[in-house]
């Protein structure tokens, strides 16, 4: 990158409106540092990262990303029936959470077109997104899934973050033009930790986006919108929302609120005083005291006991018959949940993304979900972080009227919205809102892509 160029990107990225939340330190800006962003467009691989699995065809495969050699996986699956050579219909990239785990569990344990069976079979899935998007998955950040850093480059914050998705992102605008060009409106949809993932990058793509010098250089990414399905946003009313939420469910009774309360207080003051690491441990603490006093429940679904199984799909991921099919060295282990880039984010766990917001809502729309069952990420702490948010339209969002979404004659869950910003509660879900209500989540990413009502 020119010097140039570099300093106009920092003044770019520097000058927009400042908002602190009054009780929450909060992201506003990125920090200098573009020298990390180097997409390594000259030494693209020039092999062929065609993939078909069972019906679907596509492009997968691993791109470096910067001068250090960090790669990131790529799986992009053509929607059902169609071609994104040809056709017109939106692409979606799906991010997953964690932090530190691969979208290769959205892909296959949520709203992809298949799972992996006990026999480690691949089987179709009735209802994927792919029935009318193009999808693209990544493992993000490296460290998750096949996402790989050789000299331990891992991901400590959000700018790192972005930084290292959106080298990915342009590599492949130069490797499939096709996918990013102006036919094809672009959505960012995922869950849990990508509720800091997704604005950061989101910021990001409409910052270039708006940065006419570096379009010479960068190619504009048409994004339209972004969806966080119970996210990690904004930590402090986050982390104080286990009591209101478990004693309203009924899993913990008056005097077991107050021992739940004493632990999220102590949450939110670490977070007050920069004190990430018990922060994040009197968190653990307040949930904790939830699922045990409630008899196990699972933390992403009230209504099951016990944890998810995703061995099979892991198991699968890791044949070296699937790694060649994705075009993945076989010498690279995958992981679902890497234990390394996880733990690089555990300061950046407990800091709010909210300052992103006004200038994301000023530019594009955006779908904040939640499913009625989630624990760790629970509705109580997301109706208060939202109507917190400082934006152009905050006021008339707070009066407007709930409206009620239904799906084939039944209630589906109940909205809120105006002008650029939509808030969902979704029934009988939980914190993996595709898993549990596959058929409801498709019916709500066509209403926000299409801008159709929610109301019948």
């Amino acid at each position: 990158m020119s010097k140039s160029l570099l300093l106009l990107s920092l003044a770019v990225l520097c000058a927009h409106s400042r908002f602190v939340h009054p009780s929450s330190p909060s992201r506003q800006s990125f920090s200098p540092g573009w020298s990390l962003i180097q997409p390594e467009l000259d030494s693209l691989k020039t092999t062929n990262d065609s993939v078909a699995l069972n019906w679907t065809t596509g492009y997968s495969g691993m791109t470096k990303i910067n001068s250090a050699g960090d790669q990131m996986f790529y799986w992009f699956i053509n929607r059902e029936g169609g071609n994104v050579s040809t056709d017109t219909a939106p692409v979606i990239l799906w991010l997953q959470g964690g932090p530190g785990c691969a979208s290769m569990g959205g892909a296959f344990f949520e709203l992809g077109p298949f799972y992996i069976d006990e026999n480690l079979v691949v089987q179709n899935r009735t209802g994927s997104w792919l029935s009318r998007y193009h999808l693209l998955f990544v493992d993000n950040p490296v460290g998750a899934g096949y996402s790989v850093t050789p000299k331990g480059n891992y991901v400590t914050d959000e700018y790192q973050m972005a930084t290292n998705l959106y080298a990915l992102l342009q590599n492949l605008t130069s490797l499939h033009p096709e996918i990013f060009n102006s036919s094809h409106d672009f959505y960012i949809f995922g869950e849990s930790y990508a509720g800091k993932y997704i604005p950061a990058i989101a910021y990001y793509i409409l910052k270039w986006n708006l940065n006419t010098t570096a379009t010479t250089y960068f190619k504009p990414i048409n994004l339209k919108g972004i969806g966080i399905g119970d996210g990690l946003t904004d930590p402090i009313p986050q982390f104080a929302s286990y009591s209101d939420y478990g004693f309203a469910t009924g899993l913990i009774d008056e005097s077991e609120r107050e021992t739940v309360e004493v632990a999220q207080r102590e949450a939110v003051q670490a977070i007050q005083r920069k004190d990430w690491s018990k922060a994040n441990t009197m968190q653990a603490v307040a949930m904790g005291e939830v699922i045990t006093q409630g008899g196990g429940v699972n933390e992403y679904n009230v209504r099951v006991f016990g944890n998810y199984d995703m061995s099979a799909q892991d198991a699968w991921l890791n044949l070296n018959s699937t790694k060649q099919l994705f075009h993945v060295p076989t010498t690279i282990t995958y992981l679902d949940c890497g234990t390394l880039s996880g733990n690089a984010l555990s300061d950046d766990v407990p800091q709010s993304i909210t300052g992103l917001f006004p200038f994301i809502l000023n530019n594009t729309r955006v779908l904040l979900y939640e499913g009625q069952d989630d624990l760790i990420l629970n509705s109580v702490g997301a109706e208060t972080w939202i109507a917190q948010l400082q934006w152009y339209g905050q006021s008339q969002y707070l009066v407007a009227p709930k409206q009620v979404w239904t799906v084939d004659g039944e209630i589906a869950g109940y909205v809120r919205n105006y002008a650029n910003l939509t808030q969902l509660l979704i029934l009988k879900a939980g914190h993996l809102v595709p898993h549990d209500q596959l058929a409801n989540s498709l019916d709500m990413v066509t209403r926000f892509i299409t801008n159709a009502p929610w109301s019948n």
